[in-house]
């Protein structure tokens, strides 16, 4: 087995470990992106005991927690966007032989989108959500390259959009709760709504849902 996260990977001679600084208890990964945006992530892994470990290893460790956080600005000729993203996450039961892990997690999100159009007039968007991943369980990856949908848990995400044109402003929210199923069809409630959603399309960047 190798690592779960799916960054740039340094090698260990005992294991797995992230090609960064460790300050003997987690690796933190700093990169430049474009304009100003910078991205830091966190790596902890935990043995059993809940004890740091220097390195990943496909037996011995049982947890792994991320934190990833990005922020900055980005400018173009009549757009200026400011992010700031954090995102935590922890993905256990990987000590062993395992068959399954499960992951947990949240995020919080601000973007806000700056704009003047061909009319000279100005324009604003920002986007404010919340991600929350509750016991998210997800089979081990096999060399079969079949698909494997997660088998139960549920993702809930809250956006709110804040538009304004020439001084006027609308509010729109929305509350999205994904409850997986162990099938390519998930449920999905979008304010209430019911339907399903198609992994497979959204996996291919594609959205579809069905009532």
């Amino acid at each position: 087995q190798g690592g779960p996260d799916g960054g740039q990977n340094g090698g260990h001679e005992d294991g797995f470990a992230p090609d960064c600084p460790f300050d003997g208890t987690s690796y933190t990964c700093t990169r430049e992106r474009m304009d100003d945006l910078q991205m830091v992530r966190q790596i902890t892994f935990l043995d059993g005991a809940d004890e740091p470990m220097e390195f990943y290893d496909a037996m011995e460790t049982a947890s792994i927690e991320m934190i990833y956080d990005l922020e900055g600005t980005r400018s173009g000729d009549r757009v200026t966007a400011t992010i700031d993203r954090h995102r935590e996450k922890v993905v256990t039961g990987l000590e062993g032989e395992e068959e399954t892990r499960i992951w947990n997690g949240s995020g919080e999100s601000d973007v806000t989108r700056e704009m003047t159009g061909d009319d000279g007039a100005n324009r604003s968007f920002a986007l404010s959500s919340t991600t929350l991943g509750e016991n998210v369980v997800m089979p081990v990856p096999t060399d079969d390259d079949s698909d494997r949908w997660p088998l139960e848990g549920t993702i809930t995400k809250n956006v709110e959009v804040t538009i304004t044109s020439d001084g006027t402003s609308e509010v729109r929210t929305r509350t999205v709760v994904i409850t997986f199923n162990g099938t390519q069809f998930a449920d999905i409630t979008i304010d209430g709504e019911a339907g399903t959603i198609d992994l497979a399309k959204r996996k291919s960047g594609r959205f579809a849902r069905r009532h």
